[in-house]
């Protein structure tokens, strides 16, 4: 932190959003060198995961993406409404596995509307550009699919996890189950945000991810 040591911070995003989702938050944290992950769901290009200690900021799916990653050179992890398994199944709470085969079905179909409905969704009604169907269909089927509860379990780093009481995409079971098999975990909730925590609600993020930083150094 700032007068203290430098964080290296590298933030990774959600599905059917990019890097800007990050714009309002990491301008609240001065001091910290950041690197932003694009999955290129609208063409964008983003930065590679770093090659030296750094703590990884992550949303939503970025957070499994993360740990499938196996976070090499990872300090710390801070999931934004992020979950180690999206689908219900098995010891998990989560989104029923229909949903998503639904959305993966109305995707062959109409991709756009798609993303347009599930950023509805999750609060956002701005517009995108021409999206990458290839990759948001490969990211969506990971969404179905993926479960990273053993590598959360394995994880040996703090994490700080933040979820908004709001959120319309993770029902409450799940916001409260997951990440739960980490060793070093605390979990912390925004009475009102919904899912777009980071954007809706970048001061508290902030303050409660500053203090985290703080601890690392």
């Amino acid at each position: 932190m700032p007068g203290r040591c430098a964080v290296r911070v590298h933030f990774v995003h959600g599905w059917a959003f990019d890097s800007s989702i990050w714009q309002a938050l990491a301008a609240l944290l001065p001091g910290v060198a950041p690197s932003f992950a694009d999955r290129g769901y609208f063409g964008g290009a983003g930065d590679a995961a770093p090659q030296e200690p750094a703590v990884w900021i992550t949303h939503s799916l970025g957070t499994m993406l993360a740990l499938e990653d196996n976070l090499e050179h990872c300090q710390g992890l801070v999931a934004i409404a992020g979950f180690d398994c999206f689908c219900a199944g098995e010891g998990a709470a989560g989104v029923a596995p229909r949903v998503l085969d639904r959305m993966l079905s109305r995707f062959e179909i109409a991709p756009q509307q798609v993303v347009t409905d599930f950023r509805r969704q999750c609060g956002c009604d701005a517009p995108t550009g021409p999206i990458e169907p290839e990759m948001l269909r490969a990211d969506l089927a990971m969404l179905r699919n993926m479960d990273c509860r053993p590598k959360a379990v394995a994880l040996s780093v703090p994490v700080l996890s933040l979820h908004g009481a709001d959120d319309q995409i993770l029902p409450a079971a799940m916001r409260e189950q997951t990440l739960l098999g980490v060793p070093d975990i605390r979990h912390l909730q925004h009475p009102t945000a919904g899912h777009l925590l980071p954007a809706e609600q970048p001061d508290w993020c902030a303050a409660r991810i500053t203090a985290f930083l703080g601890e690392l150094c």
